[in-house]
């Protein structure tokens, strides 16, 4: 572009109020090319940044170009105040770009600079410019639409926040957000550009979580993340370096309680019991001392004990641990346990501190004689002991390692027996302990080392589709959290394939979006598994799982992380289908052990290009076949379906390759045939029948 050109076109933007077009011709950072041959311009603008390109590209003087830039900034604004809202455009440019030659001046002189301008620091003349252009936007008087200069407040106040906290300057920053909060007639976010929103949402984040107002700080970081998803992945990053440990101390602070009418019930019939205390002592259950102590707060309703507690927590919760670990009788270990749970999940209160705190004096409290009354022989103890053993567990400041020996058998009565239990209630409890638990990094690990014990009754939640939404909702968490175990990931495409299937099945039938974004997040945990990933994508598309994918896409979301999910395992799953082979179809159904009439079986193509892989390793792709005849699976149509088809299967392999019938006869699959022409199932006695017709043909 010429130097006449040039003038051209910035006389126009100018005349045109095109903002757009004049914040690209004042631009230096990204289009230094254009003023290597211009002269100095008659007006003030054109001077400054004649200077400015100079300082730039000729002199290589980063000083001078800050100087120059500060007066192009400056007068840009002083020119504002007779424009209308297109100017701000071009002076975003320029105050951005402001910022950041600062920026590298600071980075290539180091901290210690000693550029000074009008007597202060660089970095103070850089606040003190940019605090002009929101000013000029702040105070402007024009009616709101796209003419006003209030549209453009936010970007100016996140300059001034990236200062702030660059130079750390938190108390300017703590002000400015205050002042913001307070300014009126500010736009709504819905008429500002998204970028400006999630750094504005941002830095206000961070000043709350600076101010340790967790929930406020929560609030606007997960708003930002929302924003940031057609904004960058570097914002989004940013976030949640910050929004993750937010809600982890939040989940810290909030106390665990359990759901459902089991546990209320048994709260509501321990306070309405009358115990005589005395009797108690006079039988030698009790000592004097510890029935005047518990006599004391049975007198009492609820607020009023629990106050009483954690007003003396020391004494009582050392006397109720104590009691525990006697467990004189069922009556008292009742009140004690219920009196224990009132007291820990009073709002604020911080009473389980002080029964862990008991483990300075003796290691094995509190923790081991909650345990030992996982046996009890009454199921309300066992379950109320195992409520606060999950409490306790989770609320530890200490580390959370070298809990094996109470993790153990809590999760054992848990999974195996709780969530095995016939009782709907009690697995809506198990399954609310088992997720509090499992946020915990290295109690998953743990819960992973036993998972063949452990992991299939959570299963089984699903396959029986047992319990309401909620404890759907809470199981599906806990499969979630289960997925950010490398361990885990590998084991599961290993031991339990149809866990994909189940996912893609919870996904499809949830009412509720929650749900389905825990779902589709642990599907994609999954597929993203580094260690057998092919294998894992092939069981993928096994259930569907591509279909099942632009079915999900095409419903209305309104969780932006969820479409953003499903977008992730879209991509995945349709790079991988165009190197999927027929074959591979194939091997993977047959390692799931419940085969299906997928196109391969019914393919004389398929089995022509493929006897040779059942020829190798003495015919072991074969022998995996015949086994399934006799698997024993708990659906009996699987059973049914699985004889069909292999039988099926065999005949299409003895018209490519009759030398099997040799190996069938040798290994006894011939036999197991034969025998299926007795099924009671007529489909497996139709194709048992068929496939033996031609193994004596071939045999004789």
């Amino acid at each position: 572009m010429s130097y006449v050109d040039y003038l051209i076109e910035f006389k126009t933007a100018i005349d045109r109020n095109d903002g757009a077009k004049l914040s690209v011709l004042l631009s230096f950072l990204y289009h230094p090319d254009v003023l290597q041959q211009r002269k100095d311009f008659y007006k003030q603008i054109f001077r400054s940044y004649s200077y400015l390109i100079k300082a730039l590209l000729v002199d290589s003087s980063f000083e001078e170009a800050i100087k120059y830039s500060l007066k192009l900034v400056q007068q840009i604004v002083k020119c504002s105040q007779y424009e209308t809202g297109w100017i701000c455009t071009p002076m975003m440019t320029v105050t951005s770009e402001l910022r950041q030659i600062v920026y590298i001046y600071i980075r290539l002189e180091g901290p210690k600079h000693n550029f000074m301008l009008d007597s202060v620091s660089i970095e103070e003349k850089l606040v003190d410019v940019l605090q002009k252009p929101l000013k000029i936007c702040l105070t402007d008087k024009a009616e709101s639409g796209a003419g006003t200069k209030k549209l453009y407040v936010y970007f100016f106040a996140n300059e001034l926040f990236k200062c702030y906290f660059k130079f750390q300057k938190i108390e300017a920053a703590n002000n400015l957000a205050k002042v913001l909060k307070k300014a009126l007639n500010l736009p709504s976010f819905e008429y500002v550009p998204k970028s400006h929103l999630v750094n504005y949402k941002y830095y206000n984040g961070l000043i709350s979580c600076m101010n340790n107002d967790l929930k406020s700080a929560n609030s606007l970081l997960t708003e930002a993340l929302v924003a940031s998803n057609s904004t960058g992945k570097s914002q989004q990053r940013a976030i949640l370096m910050l929004l993750i440990p937010i809600r982890f101390l939040m989940r810290k602070a909030a106390k665990f309680k359990l759901e459902g009418d089991f546990i209320n019930d048994i709260v509501v019939r321990s306070r309405s019991r009358t115990i005589g205390w005395e009797s108690h002592h006079r039988s030698g259950a009790l000592a004097s001392d510890e029935a005047e102590c518990l006599k004391e707060i049975a007198s009492l309703e609820t607020k009023e004990k629990v106050n009483l507690m954690i007003k003396q927590a020391d004494l009582y919760s050392t006397k109720m641990i104590a009691l525990l670990a006697r467990a004189p009788n069922d009556e008292i270990v009742r009140f004690i346990l219920v009196s224990l749970i009132e007291a820990s999940t009073y709002p604020g209160s911080k009473f389980s501190k002080n029964i862990l705190n008991i483990s300075h004096v003796d290691s094995s409290l509190p923790y081991d004689p909650l345990v030992k009354l996982l046996k009890s022989d009454d199921e309300n103890i066992r379950f109320v002991s195992a409520y606060i053993l999950t409490s306790l567990l989770v609320d530890s400041d200490e580390t959370y390692t070298n809990k094996e020996s109470t993790l153990s058998p809590l999760y054992e009565f848990l999974s195996v027996k709780l969530l095995s239990s016939p009782k709907l209630e009690l697995n809506f409890l198990a399954v609310q302990m088992l997720k509090e638990l499992l946020t915990i990094k290295p109690y998953r690990l743990f819960f992973w080392e036993s998972h063949t014990k452990l992991f299939p009754p959570l299963l089984k939640i699903f396959s029986e589709r047992r319990g309401e939404l909620q404890m759907k909702y809470y199981a599906t968490m806990s499969i979630w959290l289960l997925t950010f175990n490398p361990q885990a990931l590998c084991d599961i495409e290993k031991y339990y394939p149809e866990l994909i299937g189940t996912l893609y099945t919870v996904a499809k039938d949830a009412v509720k979006e929650k749900i389905v974004r825990l779902s589709i997040s642990s599907l994609l945990n999954l597929v993203r598994v580094e260690k057998g990933q092919e294998t894992v994508i092939k069981q993928f598309l096994l259930v569907k799982g591509l279909e099942i994918t632009k079915q999900l896409i095409e419903r209305k979301w309104a969780d932006d992380e969820l479409k953003a999910d499903l977008d992730a395992l879209l991509e995945i799953l349709n790079e991988a289908v165009t190197t999927l082979t027929t074959y591979d179809e194939y091997e993977i159904e047959l390692n799931t052990k419940r085969l299906s009439w997928s196109p391969s079986h019914k393919s004389d193509e398929f089995w022509i290009e493929n006897v040779e892989k059942f020829k190798e390793n003495n015919w072991k792709l074969l022998a995996e076949l015949i086994s399934l005849l006799s698997l024993n699976v708990s659906d009996v149509e699987q059973l049914y379906l699985n004889q069909a088809i292999v039988c099926f299967d065999v005949s299409q392999i003895i018209k490519v390759a009759p030398e099997v019938v040799k190996v069938l006869g040798k290994t006894g699959g011939k036999t197991k045939i034969m025998t299926l022409m007795s099924s009671p199932n007529s489909n497996v006695k139709f194709e048992a029948l068929r496939t033996t017709q031609k193994l004596v043909a071939n045999s004789l």
